[in-house]
């Protein structure tokens, strides 16, 4: 899964999706709960970049109830933004507002426990928040 992460992060999008999807596939044969959730986020985000909306969607929302049933926030924190995202990625930007807040509202709640002082030092989850926030208070100029 961090090989298919720095292929993405490197633009080989088309690569970092057919390492993700093995790597899905093998956490789930080894029922590795949490690789196999983490792994399809990043499927998620790879796909969004790839620009394949549909599938996506199809692997945010598959990975979100698997990560809702676990009690994984943070991954779950991080399919509410990419559903938003792909939600905006797909002319839809009236879909994306209650994700992208559920996304914040998350964040702001595992940020409130003791030990998570650093969680925003991590430039994925900085972004995410930020974006956020700033979607929230320009939904409330409006």
């Amino acid at each position: 899964m961090n090989l298919a992460r720095v292929a993405l992060s490197e633009g080989r999008t088309q690569s970092a999706i057919t390492e993700l999807r093995a790597a899905v596939q093998q956490a789930e044969l080894l029922h590795s709960k949490y690789y196999s959730v983490h792994g399809s986020v990043d499927l998620g985000a790879a796909l969004i970049a790839a620009k394949d909306y549909t599938h996506a969607r199809g692997e945010l929302d598959h990975a979100m109830s698997r990560s809702e049933k676990m009690g994984l926030r943070l991954e779950t924190a991080q399919i509410h933004y990419l559903t938003g995202k792909t939600a905006r990625s797909h002319g839809q930007g009236w879909r994306s507002h209650q994700p992208v807040s559920q996304a914040k509202n998350i964040l702001a709640e595992i940020m409130k426990e003791g030990g998570a002082e650093k969680l925003l030092q991590r430039p994925d989850l900085k972004a995410m928040y930020d974006e956020s926030h700033a979607r929230n208070s320009a939904t409330r100029k409006s």
